[in-house]
């Protein structure tokens, strides 16, 4: 079960949900001066761009980084 993010500032005509059959979401959220990206996996993780810069990421299990070539 994924968890609800609470966003009061969105407008409802500003979103763009995308989601496939088994239940991964990209949404794209426009409201003037609060536009979010949100991409979600069916387990719950997610990653979640802000219109400030900030990146909100929620891994359900371990999260692991790759540097490199």
């Amino acid at each position: 079960m994924s968890a609800k993010v609470t966003d009061t500032n969105q407008e409802y005509q500003y979103s763009m949900p995308f989601v496939t059959p088994s239940g991964h979401e990209l949404s794209f959220y426009d409201t003037p001066e609060n536009e979010r990206l949100v991409v979600k996996h069916t387990s719950g993780s997610h990653i979640e761009f802000k219109a400030d810069g900030s990146v909100f990421i929620k891994a359900v299990k371990d999260i692991h980084t790759f540097t490199g070539a």
